[in-house]
């Protein structure tokens, strides 16, 4: 009922992964004739990016209709096949669901716009506040009659009341429909930014931020829980930043099951170990593990933030860490950002990029991960942890018999044990700066 805890995934950004027909467009087809590949590399679950209907003014995050698929991407036996397939290879489906918004062009934001009672579903006032947009400017935009909406993102994303029951039954209604359809659980887009202050005060006006991450998001999410629980070993999976006491608010029983650990995402280099170490113990508390994520489709590509040596060795470190681990599609090839104008609002085109299908040669960085992903599951997966004495510069701790080291300094060290699996070449018996390496422990302890 648990396999999600320390279950490795694959993140499927859908228009980047492959395209089928030949429009430029990443495709379900295009998914279904490379199913293979995450299969292949020896993941739990893989997750879809929206495939729904949409303008597209913000790569399908804009939604008209949450319960269909676009055409641009196929249909939905397109759908159905893929998760016949899946189930065939033992993967598990993840499908995006966004209940912050939807689009400008949805039939319900049409009705609000003419004053139907529709308006009730989103946020409309007669003067807007200094609320922000994610991707600058103000939060609000007016509507022919005079009034303003809110949207934290683009203007074609409309936010959602969600204190209005319509909202919330119809969010029940999606969530059952791919559930139902044979989904192993879903990825919640914006979960932390639901519940918005009724009285719209200002950013810093009070302790309690006005729309990120309120307490009342917790009913929000226990409604879901319930929902998921009602299907047995199903899975919710927030996006949510935050501090690690905060997530792990977040996550238990009644809340969500897991919630993306973005501070060790961006963590600098120096910084792993504490950063790792405080998500351990946050989350622990609730009785709950990490969710690790090195990178996604919001963020500069890993081999771009921190180089392809440090990026290799922070991915074999997170494959040993206690919890699930997130691989987003193409960073298991070394990709790093590519610098193309799709039209993204957000910038974010360079993490976008195309997968490589036909690039030539042995990638290094895919059999790094296709073994560490091997060996995880034979060696660390359900083992006890336990950090190992500090050295300055050293990250290391132990998963049952294998120790994992990492270099973070700026001269070769010692490290216990045989080589199981590295990230990069040994310098004889010692470990060179920016490289990790798996050890089995020779001894009980060192």
């Amino acid at each position: 009922m648990t396999w999600w805890r320390e279950a490795v995934g694959y993140h499927v950004y859908l228009r980047g992964y492959r395209d089928s027909d030949g429009d430029g467009i990443g495709d379900l087809p295009g998914l279904l004739s490379r199913l293979d590949h995450p299969r292949d590399l020896g993941v739990d679950a893989v997750w879809i990016s929206p495939f729904y209907p949409s303008p597209q003014a913000d790569s399908g995050y804009d939604i008209t209709d949450h319960r269909a698929v676009d055409p641009l991407f196929g249909s939905l036996s397109d759908v159905d096949a893929i998760v016949q397939a899946a189930r065939r290879m033992g993967l598990r489906l993840i499908a995006d669901v966004v209940p912050n918004h939807t689009s400008a062009e949805h039939p319900w934001f049409r009705a609000a716009l003419r004053g139907g009672p529709e308006r009730a579903r989103y946020h409309f006032r007669a003067e807007p506040n200094g609320w922000e947009s994610m991707f600058g400017g103000p939060a609000w935009t007016r509507a022919p009659d005079g009034q303003w909406y809110l949207h934290l993102f683009t203007p074609q994303q409309p936010d959602l009341n969600w204190t209005n029951t319509d909202v919330a039954d119809d969010f029940d209604a999606t969530l059952r429909f791919w559930l139902d359809r044979g989904f192993a659980g879903v990825r919640i887009d914006v979960a932390g930014g639901l519940a918005k202050d009724p009285d719209y005060a200002e950013v810093g006006e009070q302790p309690v931020h006005p729309h990120w991450d309120r307490p009342e998001t917790a009913a929000i999410h226990r409604r879901w829980r319930d929902l998921l629980d009602s299907y047995g070993d199903r899975v919710a999976i927030g996006e949510l930043w935050g501090t690690p006491d905060r997530i792990a608010e977040r996550v238990g029983p009644g809340r969500l099951h897991q919630v993306f650990q973005f501070d060790w995402a961006v963590a600098p280099w120096e910084s792993l170990r504490d950063t790792a170490a405080q998500a351990i113990e946050e989350l622990g508390k609730a009785g709950a593990l990490p969710t690790w994520v090195l990178g996604s489709h919001d963020l500069m590509r890993v081999a771009t933030r921190y180089g392809p040596r440090r990026a290799k060795a922070k991915a074999l470190v997170m494959f040993a860490l206690p919890g699930a681990a997130w691989i987003y599609q193409g960073d298991e090839l070394g990709m790093e950002n590519v610098e193309v104008d799709n039209g993204d609002p957000g910038g974010r085109d360079g993490v976008r990029a195309p997968m490589p299908w036909h690039a030539t040669g042995t990638n290094s960085t895919l059999l790094m991960y296709r073994k560490a992903i091997a060996l995880r599951k034979r060696f660390i997966v359900g083992r006890p942890f336990e950090w190992l004495p500090e050295r300055p510069g050293v990250l290391e701790f132990r998963r049952g018999d294998v120790a994992c080291v990492l270099n973070t300094g700026q001269r070769p060290v010692t490290f216990p044990g045989r080589p199981l699996h590295h990230s990069g070449p040994l310098d004889g018996g010692l470990l060179p700066p920016d490289t990790a390496v798996w050890a089995e422990l020779v001894t009980p302890r060192y």
